[in-house]
């Protein structure tokens, strides 16, 4: 089984310490924005080899009445939107490990359309309110939450600050733990799976903690 990490709406600048933090469980490496590319810190510690790039072309769907009232894009107007899937073949200089690399240049909820599975989602340092460094994509919402989940490997660990999220809702907790002095333990259940708040990856305010996933995915 192929163990996937996707980052959605990364940049240019987190991707690498995803990567490096979950390296050990991971077979290939999903990383999602529009403006973004592989980036140089990835050829500092890795042998970075292109292998091809391919050309998507994506429906218009829309979603008018999210949850609580959002409006959400399933896929991004075309004026707006490259369509670019670049595939790399990565392999770390200090030992053995190699990875595939896809990284997808164009809108990240398309991206999450054509993965099939996830051993490890890792979203942070973004906003659900769109604007300047922000993508304005709610992961936590119920809407896409669901589909993240639909992919999800049991026992796959989800990855979050929170992303800043806020309202009331069984997920909660992956907005609210990450300001606790001690998240550890915490666990709630959603979409017939569990969550349960195994360890902190990094102690910044907010915090990203690392939650795993028990029980088995299904479809939407």
């Amino acid at each position: 089984m192929i163990r996937r990490l996707f980052y959605p709406c990364c940049g240019r600048t987190d991707l690498i310490r995803a990567v490096e933090g979950f390296v050990d469980m991971i077979d290939e490496v999903h990383g999602a924005d529009i403006s973004g590319q592989i980036t140089t810190q990835f050829h500092d510690r890795w042998n970075v080899r292109r292998k091809q790039s391919r050309h998507y072309s994506f429906p218009i769907e829309w979603q008018p009445n999210g949850p609580r009232g959002i409006r959400y894009w399933l896929t991004a107007p075309p004026p707006l939107r490259p369509t670019f899937q670049r595939n790399y073949s990565l392999d770390r200089k200090d030992d053995p490990k190699k990875l595939e690399f896809i990284w997808h240049q164009y809108d990240a909820v398309e991206a999450l359309r054509v993965i099939p599975s996830i051993a490890v989602f890792f979203a942070r340092g973004d906003r659900s309110i769109d604007g300047e460094g922000s993508s304005g994509i709610r992961w936590l919402d119920d809407l896409l939450l669901h589909r993240v989940l639909a992919r999800m490997d049991e026992g796959g660990l989800f990855v979050t600050d929170g992303l800043r999220m806020g309202d009331s809702a069984m997920q909660s907790p992956l907005w609210c733990a990450p300001w606790d002095t001690a998240p550890i333990g915490t666990t709630f259940s959603v979409f017939e799976r569990r969550f349960e708040c195994t360890t902190v990856f990094d102690d910044n305010r907010p915090a990203t903690l690392v939650w795993k996933v028990h029980g088995p995915r299904r479809g939407v």
